[in-house]
């Protein structure tokens, strides 16, 4: 969860970092290199995260995993 606020935090830096200096129409620098969409790599990162904290052994924690699934 922490790497995924960190990833997406990163991403809007690097894309806001573009928008004040463009050198182009598409942001391809940083993780945008890689990319088109860091920042929905990075969400499925952090609700994958919330899932595995949710997780306890039960059927009824399985429920946690609905978000990440959506979100893919």
């Amino acid at each position: 969860t922490v790497m995924g606020i960190i990833g997406e935090s990163v991403a809007d830096w690097q894309l806001h970092h573009f928008k004040q200096h463009p050198t182009g129409k598409l942001c391809n620098v940083g993780l945008w290199h890689y990319s088109r969409h860091p920042n929905y790599f990075f969400e499925l990162v952090i609700w994958s995260g919330f899932a595995l904290f949710a997780w306890n052994g039960t059927l009824l924690s399985l429920t946690a995993w609905i978000s990440p699934l959506l979100l893919y």
